[in-house]
């Protein structure tokens, strides 16, 4: 993955109003330090579930001195678990920018985050590939795999235009944005 075109994104598509940008599947911390150094005014909430990326995030956190990011050793989901969140939960105040690279699980962040998508309508980078949600992800979490839409069918229902960014990576934006 071109890490440079997820990157860039948001910065075409700069935070407007609450100036809070979601980072799930934080990985190693890079999108999020890109995005504190280059929207210093943002709030950017980081979601990283395993434990060794998570120490990672947070010691570049602290090493560069950024004081904009907040992490969470946790997954997102479509429910409140033990290791797990759903970001409707979290009260936000508001959402400009989700990036969502969860190796399939993408769907379930998303159905855990349709109020907060409904009421603030962010721009959304997501990943999708074959590795969608299948038999044995769904029966972990109590659901069958054909229950579950892609996220390309939950965003067009919320009213978003979805374009390719590269070959698994995705731009969806609500239809009533600038």
């Amino acid at each position: 993955m071109d890490n440079t075109l997820i990157l860039n994104t948001i910065l075409q598509y700069k935070p407007k109003e609450s100036h809070i940008l979601l980072d799930i599947g934080g990985n190693d911390g890079t999108h999020s330090i890109f995005y504190s150094k280059n929207l210093p005014n943002c709030s950017i909430l980081t979601f990283e579930p395993n434990q060794m990326l998570y120490s990672i995030i947070n010691s570049t956190i602290d090493i560069n001195r950024l004081t904009n990011i907040q992490t969470f050793n946790k997954a997102v989901g479509h429910k409140n678990q033990d290791e797990m969140i759903r970001l409707d939960d979290l009260n936000l105040h508001g959402c400009d920018y989700m990036k969502i690279i969860t190796g399939g699980y993408e769907s379930l962040v998303l159905h855990g985050a349709m109020d907060l998508i409904h009421t603030y309508k962010p721009v959304i980078v997501f990943e999708h590939s074959k590795k969608h949600l299948n038999p044995t992800i769904t029966s972990q979490f109590g659901m069958y795999s054909w229950a579950i839409e892609t996220p390309f069918e939950i965003l067009k229902e919320e009213g978003y235009l979805i374009q390719p960014l590269s070959e698994c990576y995705y731009l969806a934006k609500h239809i009533e944005s600038d």
